[in-house]
């Protein structure tokens, strides 16, 4: 380490000391508290902390006025801000303007005029070529327009960027692994601060440790497209031993893998917190050779108790119990990730509109998870044709038996079956279908 980054870090050190001699406990928390309002995590409150530690001397109007001004003015992501703490300490009333006329005109061309007027205040181009040459840059790498509006708004300091030293080799790492240009131009767009992360600390060592615990490239590519976040941080730690959690609670390695692979985001969170997701999906009853103990684990690690509570109570309105709720979530886990509106419109028509008992659907839970548009409703209609006109009986084929299966299977054993005495079927099946477009 060189002796003026030594030099950096002690005075940080020192002011970090002084910040907090100078602050009492409460005052301390009360700050967390206004950051947190801000959207800010505790992490990103300690990153922003350890940047600069003036930003937790900052009253708590002043903090609020700035973080207003740039999340809800110029529509900045709140979690970019901790990255850049001294923004907090900047005035308000003596904030530079930059004229217009000065902008780079690719801005203008890019439809990014008001956003780069926006950034331009707090990143002082010195001349327009760098930010042309950025702009530039992404658009000859495959970038729409979208996704460099979408950059340039979440992370405005990338208009100083070297495109050729600092953002070139970052997109070439990604397209040497398998990505496609437009599997990039969506990752970088997603989280444009990974364009801030170090190449060769960070996103690599990232990259080759989940190649390593997933042991294919292709479930690692699938990871990332899911969750571009586990480029940006180190999560060996939590990542690491959350995986052994699961392994001590008896879940095989193709059942982590697979939730690690199609949700990593559930592995990223502090392993005491992901310990007591686990032994509460124990409690409840779950196999953990089961895939549905993973998906348990996922959705309870991923929902606050006061949401649970509350899908526990849309589903008691409809008359379920709580071991019919439970029985639910234990057969479908999905079934307790649905929308309220979406449950309530689900449960609403095959009640209501179908006379099917509450009950029965407990016992069904896929059946929420179903698109009230593009399936239940035109197979219901079909399915009511069928019964009026007596070819099917409701105590042979249920409702519920016509709602699950697949496509292909409804149209052969349902539709196409029953053609020649009710020729009209397709033809209302697909009206159903072309209303729910």
């Amino acid at each position: 380490m060189s002796s003026a980054k030594q030099d950096q870090q002690y005075l940080q050190c020192k002011v970090a000391v002084h910040v907090m001699r100078a602050m009492s406990k409460s005052t301390w928390e009360k700050k967390v508290e206004v950051y947190k309002q801000c959207g800010w995590t505790k992490d990103e409150i300690l990153v922003a902390f350890n940047k600069t530690p003036w930003c937790m001397k900052a009253s708590e109007d002043k903090i609020n006025d700035v973080m207003d001004f740039f999340v809800n003015e110029l529509a900045w992501q709140s979690s970019f801000v901790p990255w850049w703490p001294g923004i907090i300490s900047m005035s308000m009333e003596r904030r530079m303007k930059l004229r217009p006329d000065s902008l780079p005109m690719s801005t203008v061309s890019f439809g990014l005029r008001e956003k780069a007027l926006s950034a331009s205040k707090y990143v002082k181009f010195e001349t327009p070529d760098k930010p042309d040459s950025v702009l530039a840059f992404f658009q000859n790498n495959g970038f729409t327009q979208t996704h460099i509006s979408t950059i340039v708004r979440t992370f405005p300091p990338v208009l100083l960027s070297d495109p050729e030293k600092t953002l070139l080799p970052k997109l070439e790492f990604l397209k040497s692994k398998g990505f496609s240009s437009t599997d990039v131009a969506g990752i970088v767009s997603a989280s444009a601060t990974l364009l801030k992360r170090s190449l060769e600390k960070v996103i690599i060592p990232s990259f080759d440790f989940f190649n390593n615990l997933l042991q294919s490239e292709e479930r690692t590519l699938a990871a990332i497209k899911r969750s571009d976040a586990l480029l940006l941080f180190d999560h060996q730690t939590h990542v690491t031993h959350n995986v052994e959690i699961l392994r001590e609670a008896g879940v095989s390695n193709a059942n982590i893998t697979f939730s690690l692979t199609n949700e990593p985001r559930a592995f990223m969170t502090s392993s005491d917190r992901f310990r007591e997701v686990v032994k509460e999906v124990e409690t409840m009853g779950f196999n953990p050779s089961s895939i549905n103990f993973v998906l348990a684990v996922q959705f309870l690690r991923g929902m606050s108790k006061s949401t649970w509570k509350k899908k526990i109570e849309i589903y008691k309105r409809w008359g379920w119990s709580e071991d019919e709720i439970l029985g639910a979530f234990k057969m479908r886990p999905w079934c307790m990730m649905a929308s309220d509106d979406k449950i309530t419109g689900v449960m609403d028509f095959l009640v209501n509109k179908m006379g099917l008992d509450a009950s029965l659907v407990a016992r069904r839970p896929k059946l929420i998870s179903l698109s009230l548009e593009k399936r239940i409703v035109p197979r219901s209609a079909v399915y009511q044709v069928l019964l009026s006109k007596g070819l099917i009986k409701s105590d042979g084929i249920s409702l519920a038996t016509v709602l699950e299966p697949p496509e292909k299977w409804f149209l052969e054993k349902i539709v196409n079956r029953h053609k020649e005495e009710a020729p009209e079927l397709l033809k209302l099946y697909q009206e159903k279908l072309d209303l729910a477009k």
